[in-house]
């Protein structure tokens, strides 16, 4: 039992520290939000 407790408290190896997972996914979607708006101008609300 005491194994698999080490086991868990050891989690997935990531190719990068987790932080940059969040920078990643921020920039994505400050990427896409950029495109809603570059589409979305000049677009006369219903």
């Amino acid at each position: 039992m005491a194994s698999f407790v080490l086991l868990a408290q050891e989690g997935p190896e990531l190719p990068f520290p987790g932080p940059v997972f969040g920078l990643i996914a921020f920039l994505i979607l400050v990427a896409l939000l950029a495109i809603l708006l570059a589409f979305g101008k000049g677009r006369p609300h219903a």
